[in-house]
């Protein structure tokens, strides 16, 4: 059993540029996988170049932050884009500039996501988590959760089918597939679209929402009993309570405390599990 708290005193400093030409975004939500033929372009010159600075703006509720403050808040919007480099600007969930997404680099793998979709916020910490889920080879690998796909394009496998229930991420994931030279195939839906898959699975990532795996998930989970378990939580709750159902079939052969949000009481863990031998 290996244990590692995997430290970060800062949030890291990057700049996003879209580096993708315009593709079309629509989706059958009546096909169970969403497989896109798109024109995508990354030109070997801007890799590089996306390692700067970004800037995240959030102004959000401004009245219960006067009322806390006791003070107005203003955001001289003009001077911010003049003053740095600014991909984009998100108040109250509506884009008042730049586009609805965004590319992030992570180590050599670029991510196209929508504002809607979930993506990590602190880089470094995720460069960190790529190595650590690269180490080991996995032949098909299922993600659930799986966002704009970022978790499983980090695995080493060989065959991934990722299931996200939010429309965008899965678009932006099977974008991201094909930017990143991969062969994965992502479904719109929640977790029982799992039966759809007629694959020997012998991995699972799961990386759930702060309440955990809900019954319905944890009991695909322990019908199919994969070899392994890739368990990336936000909630030590949650996490705590799934593991001791889990902990009947699986060892936890290693575990990573992940520093996501420095200076905070907030804690992101990854755990490493192997089923137990019959």
């Amino acid at each position: 059993f290996k244990e590692t708290l995997v430290e970060n005193n800062d949030f890291p400093e990057k700049e996003v540029e879209e580096s993708t030409e315009e593709v079309e975004e629509e989706t059958d939500t009546n096909d169970d996988f969403v497989e896109k033929e798109e024109k995508i372009v990354i030109p070997e010159a801007i890799v590089p170049a996306v390692e700067t600075k970004r800037v995240s703006l959030f102004k959000n509720k401004a009245r219960e932050i006067e009322e806390e403050n006791d003070e107005k808040v203003d955001v001289d919007i003009e001077k911010l884009i003049n003053d740095n480099k600014i991909v984009g600007i998100i108040v109250n969930d509506k884009v008042i500039y730049g586009e609805n997404d965004y590319i992030e680099k992570v180590n050599n793998y670029l991510f196209k996501v929508n504002i809607n979709s979930f993506f990590q916020v602190n880089l470094n910490i995720l460069e960190k988590i790529e190595k650590i889920l690269h180490a080991k080879k996995y032949h098909n690998v299922v993600d659930l959760y799986c966002g704009v796909g970022t978790l499983g394009m980090f695995v080493n496998k060989d065959k991934l089918y990722g299931i996200e229930i939010v429309k965008d991420a899965v678009i932006n994931a099977s974008i991201n597939a094909k930017i990143n030279k991969q062969n994965n195939m992502y479904m719109l839906g929640d977790s029982s679209k799992i039966s759809k898959i007629d694959s020997d699975i012998d991995c699972i990532i799961i990386d759930p929402p702060r309440s955990g795996l809900n019954k319905e998930t944890m009991k695909n989970i322990v019908t199919i009993k994969p070899d392994n378990l890739i368990y990336m939580s936000c909630n030590p709750l949650t996490f705590v309570r799934d593991m001791q159902i889990l902990n009947k079939i699986y060892n936890v052969d290693e575990f990573y405390y992940l520093e996501m949000f420095p200076r905070t009481k907030h804690m992101e863990c990854i755990s490493i599990l192997s089923r137990k031998a019959q």
